[in-house]
């Protein structure tokens, strides 16, 4: 899922950076994960990815044509 949407997911990301002003140090994706590293300008993280989750997802449903919630394996 996030491998097929990586140009959703690296736009998604940059713009939740620049909206929470955190600095990604480096990131890598898998087919059912990711991993950050972060360098936040305040203790920010927990709402700079919900807020990503919540983007990420929302987007990706569009894109899908779908309301629901997305596919889990």
């Amino acid at each position: 899922l996030l491998i097929e949407n990586i140009d959703l997911f690296r736009t998604t990301l940059n713009k939740m950076a620049e909206k929470y002003n955190i600095s990604i140090d480096a990131w890598v994706v898998h087919p059912d994960h990711f991993h950050l590293i972060l360098s936040p300008a305040e203790n920010i993280v927990d709402d700079f990815m919900h807020d990503f989750k919540l983007s990420f997802g929302s987007l990706f449903r569009i894109m899908a044509g779908s309301q629901g919630s997305c596919p889990t394996n």
